[in-house]
């Protein structure tokens, strides 16, 4: 499989003996998506995490596979699998797709060989259940900052992706700044300095526009600029990008009207920095993750950090 987590993500079919079934639950706890976490061995005892996502997490027969466990080992063949590197872990993690069909103990050849040449100890499989829960956005968000606070913070707070929570208003589209970028269709790998040359591996790379939308944000506490990639952006201006680049051509000083569909927009924000970055680009804060927030006139928007405190249960939430 580290061979096969490249961009280009081939489909793969694998095998191997079930050494443990994960629940069925939410991704995170702010998710709207479900997983489970499935485990595998090969006849070397390598174990090797594979995720089947949404409806294949679902319709996984968790019931049978314990079982069946009871009376010997079960060799499971999942198909159309795609390979990942995990670069802040240095793994390689499996994931279902659109085309992953999973088999358990079929009586074909391939199966009956594996079973034979696998020697080690039958691992015993339990059910477990889930252990992430969901909570609302402001739930999750834990302490809210104001922007005046977040403009404060020196750029080693938000080191290690760290995050600050506030919510605020999008009161303008920086217009100076070019709002999109040039990706690969395939894998998502951004072009060399908006030119046609590609820099994924990906053997027909095709370019497409990618939000990079800068923006004002603000609240009673001041105003500060950062900038909002793909669903951020997406779900503020509630369009894709390429519906809203019909002409790769288009200026950063050419205002397209439908970028105004985020002005006015209240949300909960989290903001972060690329650190790595800061002095390179014109706008270093970087928002992370953006929600809608009913009720919000129920969090001030310019609270001490003593009160907040008070208020909330939760401590900062970070990334």
């Amino acid at each position: 499989m580290p061979a096969k987590a490249i961009d280009s993500k081939p489909l793969l079919d694998i095998i191997g003996v079930i050494s443990d079934v994960g629940p069925y639950e939410y991704a995170s706890p702010m998710s709207q998506n479900k997983l489970r976490k499935n485990k595998i061995r090969n006849l070397d005892e390598k174990t090797q995490e594979l995720i089947l996502w949404g409806q294949h997490g679902k319709s996984f027969d968790e019931n049978t596979v314990l079982q069946k466990s009871k009376e010997g080992i079960v060799i499971a063949i999942f198909t159309g699998i795609t390979a990942t590197l995990q670069n802040f872990k240095g793994i390689v993690q499996g994931s279902s797709s659109s085309a992953t069909q999973v088999y358990l103990n079929l009586d074909i050849p391939e199966v009956q060989k594996y079973s034979s040449s696998y020697k080690w100890k039958y691992p015993t499989l339990e059910k477990q259940l889930p252990q992430v829960t969901q909570l609302s956005p402001l739930e999750a968000a834990g302490k809210l900052y104001t922007i005046g606070q977040i403009s404060s913070q020196p750029t080693s707070s938000f080191e290690g992706g760290a995050t600050f929570c506030t919510i605020a208003k999008v009161t303008s589209i920086i217009t100076s700044v070019k709002w999109y970028y040039k990706a690969c269709k395939h894998c998502g790998k951004g072009y060399n300095n908006m030119s046609d040359t590609a820099t994924c591996t990906c053997q027909f790379p095709v370019s497409r526009p990618m939000y990079k939308l800068p923006l004002t944000l603000t609240d009673r506490s001041g105003s500060l600029d950062a900038v909002a990639f793909s669903k951020v952006a997406k779900d503020l201006v509630e369009c894709l990008a390429e519906q809203v680049c019909m002409n790769m051509k288009i200026d950063a000083t050419d205002h397209v009207i439908t970028l105004d569909n985020a002005i006015g927009k209240e949300r909960l924000f989290y903001k972060g920095m690329n650190t790595g970055s800061v002095g390179k680009y014109p706008i270093d804060y970087v928002l992370k993750r953006s929600f809608p927030v009913e009720n919000s006139n129920l969090v001030p928007m310019l609270t001490t950090s003593k009160q907040l405190n008070s208020k909330m249960k939760y401590s900062i939430y970070r990334r």
